[in-house]
């Protein structure tokens, strides 16, 4: 059976020639809604649907070429104006669901915290590097200041801890990453055994530097 292309709103269709919607030989309703099927999904997304046997911007419309078939509409045309928002609450979208509805995982806290931690950590020293170039006095004069306030072991090793903890964890973190960059850790159990070991690493550290 020979077989030509057919060019139909600017996409080509390898439809046979006893296949042609047009022809007389087309008299099965099947064969006409396989055809008519065909042609929807070579020309899905392009403005030139079936209509009737006329010229409108250059497009053949052809809503005589399987009797039976209903003809189906043009797509509404989306303003370009309208957002995302907009257009889902047109359509009756239902909104996707946020964080809140999942269950709590030790990974992907721990994953949340990581980056957390290393935001804290660039803006610290981010700030302490400017106040050691904008403040009057040497850091020593600070350090006898604070001293001199007699706050108590408590209060200092609370906020010596609370310094630490961000910097350990984010140490113990990245030392967990290089052995998964290294290609290793990456089972279910071996994940959250190293998570609870990098929590216990973190606070052994914390509590030592805050000793000091």
């Amino acid at each position: 059976m020979r077989q030509r292309l057919l060019l139909v709103s600017g996409i080509f269709l390898d439809i046979p020639e006893s296949w042609q919607p047009w022809s007389e030989r087309a008299t099965d309703k099947m064969l006409k809604e396989r055809i008519l099927s065909a042609f929807l999904r070579n020309t899905s997304g392009n403005p030139c649907l079936p209509g009737s046997w006329l010229r409108h911007k250059g497009c053949i419309y052809a809503s005589t070429v399987a009797p039976g078939v209903r003809d189906i509409p043009e797509p509404k045309r989306v303003s370009p104006t309208e957002d995302f928002y907009n257009k889902n609450k047109r359509l009756n979208r239902p909104m996707s669901p946020h964080l809140t509805i999942y269950k709590y995982q030790i990974t992907s806290t721990l994953s949340i915290s990581n980056r957390i931690t290393g935001a804290v950590q660039s803006v610290a020293l981010s700030g302490f590097a400017i106040a050691a170039m904008t403040l009057p006095g040497m850091y020593p004069m600070y350090l006898e200041t604070l001293n001199n306030l007699a706050l108590g072991p408590a209060i200092i090793g609370g906020v010596k801890f609370a310094i630490a903890l961000p910097f350990m964890y984010h140490l113990c973190a990245g030392i967990r990453h290089l052995v998964w960059d290294a290609g290793r850790g990456f089972t279910l159990q071996t994940v959250y055994r190293s998570g609870y070991a990098v929590i216990a690493a973190t606070l052994l550290l914390s509590v030592a530097a805050a000793c000091v």
